[in-house]
């Protein structure tokens, strides 16, 4: 005779739910936190724009007595950045409301708002990757990248970087309301993909961020630092895949045996290389929530909704304060 079990019970209820959810992967802010921002408040245009005065030359003339010298022009340069809408939308029934997870609509709106922080992120990194300066590891065009990164090329975009007077990123935004910055030692930043960590450890002279002391992290995604330069490394700044040499063992290739090696960016930059420009401020994001409710279209109220929305742009301020490196990964 065959035993009863749960199953051939034919149970009401076949699962029960753990109380704590599990975690999930969260978004990071890390170009979000450096640059120039301008935050434009409400009813006050779309558009901001950035504003630097240009250097004057060294002067090759000394002074003659009693002669006045001619005034010299005093240029400047604009960079304009028109704010664009992100929206995100969750709809959801008046059934999984009244019998679903407790927490499920707040839920909802918490993965919203992390989904809008990863947009801005994103959209910040094609940006910067679109850059006009732009070290490979070898050759001269991306489809040739066939190596890892090296401290050779590295101090090869330091030296373009410098060369450009790029000034040492010195501090950071905090993510916080009240909008305040924290200092940082002073370096230029690099940022690229977490595929890299093995690569860049390798690299002479690489400092883990254990053995930093009381030296500051710019952010928990800091890997450590060589020479002059902080890397921070993240999956979302994803590579170029089969943008380079053909396929080769050695290195990551996201195509088949038949594609190319996959091109990774690391963007290294400066101080006031790019800025950001939002809605009210860095870290407003709006949260509206819909409850199921009787309406022409929904004659039952059998439907609800939340919406996430931001206005957000990112744009690079000054060409010559940043610079692209382009490398294949070990694989």
């Amino acid at each position: 005779m065959a035993d009863n079990t749960f199953v051939s019970g034919a149970p009401r209820v076949s699962v029960s739910p753990v109380p704590k959810l599990l975690a999930r992967v969260l978004p990071g802010e890390i170009l979000q936190k450096m640059g120039s921002v301008y935050n434009l408040g409400e009813n006050n245009a779309d558009t901001a724009r950035f504003r630097r005065y240009n250097p004057l030359p060294p002067l090759t003339t000394s002074a003659t007595e009693g002669v006045s010298p001619a005034s010299q022009t005093i240029t400047t340069t604009d960079v304009d950045m028109v704010l664009q809408q992100w929206i995100g939308v969750a709809r959801y029934t008046d059934k999984l409301k009244m019998m679903g997870e407790k927490e499920v609509v707040e839920q909802y709106g918490k993965l919203l708002l992390e989904q809008q922080i990863e947009t801005r992120e994103l959209q910040a990194f094609y940006t910067l990757r679109a850059g006009t300066n732009v070290v490979y590891a070898n050759g001269t065009a991306r489809a040739s990248v066939a190596s890892a990164i090296s401290i050779g090329k590295q101090r090869a975009m330091v030296r373009t970087l410098k060369a450009q007077r790029a000034r040492f990123i010195t501090e950071v935004l905090a993510s916080t309301p009240n909008y305040e910055t924290r200092n940082i030692e002073p370096g230029f930043v690099a940022v690229c993909s977490s595929d890299m960590d093995g690569d860049i450890r390798s690299l002479s002279g690489f400092v883990p961020v254990a053995e930093y002391g009381k030296r500051k992290t710019i952010c928990d995604f800091e890997l450590g630092s060589v020479d002059d330069v902080r890397y921070i490394t993240h999956p979302i700044f994803s590579p170029w895949l089969n943008g380079g040499a053909a396929n080769n063992a050695t290195f990551l290739c996201g195509g088949a045996s038949t594609g190319a090696i996959d091109v990774y960016p690391v963007l290294m930059f400066g101080e006031e290389a790019f800025g950001h420009t939002a809605l009210r401020d860095m870290w407003a994001l709006d949260l509206k929530h819909s409850p199921p409710k009787a309406s022409d279209s929904d004659p039952a109220g059998q439907r609800g909704s939340l919406a996430a929305t931001s206005w957000y742009r990112c744009g690079i301020l000054n060409q010559g304060w940043i610079v692209r490196g382009e490398f294949a990964a070990t694989a």
